[in-house]
C-alpha cells in the first residue's frame, strides 16, 4: 500500500488578505489559482471555503476563528479502499462516509 503526502491546505477568512501575505511578503510563488483556491510552487494552498462546500456543511462553518481548525493535510493513494481498512482501528472522525 503506498500513501503520499500531496499537500497542506489553509483555510482562511480573508482569501485576498493572506494570499497578499504569503505571496509579498514571504515570496512564494503562485502555481495554480482557482480563485477560491490558491496553489503555491512550494506545495501548500489556501482555501476560502464558501456555504455551499460539503466540508462546510459537516462542520457548520466555512472557518474557525480560535485559527487551530483551519489546516488540512492532504494524502493520496491509488488503494483507498485498502487504506480505508487500515485506519478502522483507529478512532478517527471522517468528514464525509467514505465507505459509501
Amino acid at each position: 500500500m503506498k500513501i503520499d503526502f500531496s499537500s497542506t491546505v489553509i483555510m482562511v477568512d480573508d482569501l485576498e488578505k493572506m494570499k497578499d501575505f504569503y505571496t509579498n511578503v514571504l515570496k512564494q510563488e503562485i502555481g495554480i489559482d482557482f480563485g477560491a483556491c490558491v496553489g503555491y510552487k512550494c506545495g501548500f494552498s489556501l482555501w476560502k471555503l464558501n456555504l455551499d462546500f460539503p466540508i462546510t456543511k459537516k462542520l457548520g462553518t466555512p472557518y474557525h476563528k480560535d485559527g487551530n481548525k483551519n489546516m488540512e493535510v492532504c494524502f493520496e493513494t491509488d488503494d483507498f479502499e485498502e487504506v480505508v481498512e487500515s485506519l478502522k482501528p483507529y478512532d478517527l472522525k471522517y468528514l464525509h462516509n467514505v465507505t459509501e
